[in-house]
């Protein structure tokens, strides 16, 4: 079997340039919506709506919407979805 003469200082710098290149593309390239999404700051009354929600109610949007309004009381919220 013949042994190959390689510079490996050379090898390592072709194969490096090009894989440098297409991580920092891939980073430039993202979605902006993706980098927001792990920027978003949980809902603030997230708690209470799994508290509402484990009562058997399904309407998040309205559920929100109640608890945003009423500062996150669970007990007013509950009583405006039975009304």
């Amino acid at each position: 079997m013949e042994e190959l003469d390689i510079d490996e200082d050379e090898v390592e710098e072709q194969v490096s340039e090009p894989v440098m290149e297409s991580v920092i593309k891939s980073e430039v390239n993202k979605p902006v919506l993706e980098s927001k999404k792990k920027e978003e700051k949980p809902y603030i009354y997230e708690n209470q709506l799994n508290v509402i929600l484990n009562m058997g109610f399904d309407d998040v949007e309205k559920i929100r919407g109640l608890l945003d309004a009423n500062k996150g009381d669970v007990n007013v919220v509950i009583g405006q979805l039975f009304a």
